[in-house]
């Protein structure tokens, strides 16, 4: 990507991270705040979204959730054993974010960021165009995988459904940007580098040691 592309990517996912709060009518946590935890249920909220968390997320326990949550019974592609950490979904009626809550806490934060990000930066310009179901699955990563291993956050399944019933995948791009979108938001600099700070030299100024370490601290559900 250029560096104008990258630069209008960074003020896309600036500018959603501002509207989430503007909607949740709160603001982002500031370095002298007590907590300094990023409160995604009240963004979520802000958004309307519903969040759920199950036991063991499956394709198929995604599809029955949502089937009881609409007026229609809900098919999702692939097989219904496949293990999830996270499910977006998001039509007309309303958005569902579900998460595994067998993953660690701190995985659990980035994949409601993660979707929270997709709905903002993706679902909602499609279906205000006229798509009727915008969805997104999160396959379950490696449980070796770590902060600072690419596969903390990979490429996800975007699937749009149009008004004619048409089938669409999403952009590889699409992936990018909620995950940085989710790294914005849970991270923000302005909180991270004080504390990257205070904490490398304890860290020996190692990064992934450092990154755990950042995200372990925030790494709490605020309601």
């Amino acid at each position: 990507m250029t560096t104008t592309g990258q630069t209008e990517r960074d003020q896309r996912i600036a500018e959603a991270i501002r509207r989430a709060y503007d909607d949740a009518d709160i603001s982002p946590p500031g370095i002298l705040d007590p907590s300094r935890i990023v409160p995604l249920q009240k963004l979520l909220a802000g958004q309307g979204l519903t969040h759920s968390e199950h036991p063991s997320l499956r394709r198929r326990e995604a599809a029955t959730y949502l089937s009881r949550e609409l007026p229609y019974e809900v098919e999702i592609d692939g097989n219904p054993e496949d293990e999830l950490s996270g499910y977006l979904f998001a039509n007309s009626f309303g958005g569902w974010v579900l998460v595994d809550r067998r993953d660690p806490i701190a995985r659990r934060r980035y994949t409601v960021a993660h979707e929270l990000g997709h709905f903002l930066l993706h679902a909602q310009p499609r279906l205000a165009a006229g798509d009727i179901v915008f969805s997104e699955a999160q396959p379950k990563v490696d449980e070796a995988a770590s902060v600072d291993n690419e596969a903390f956050g990979p490429g996800g399944e975007v699937q749009l459904v149009s008004r004619d019933a048409a089938l669409e995948h999403g952009a590889v791009a699409w992936e990018t940007e909620a995950n940085q979108f989710a790294a914005a938001l849970l991270m923000p600099a302005d909180l991270c580098q004080p504390l990257a700070e205070q904490y490398g030299p304890r860290c020996g100024h190692r990064r992934a040691v450092l990154a755990k370490r950042l995200v372990l601290r925030h790494a709490d559900y605020a309601g």
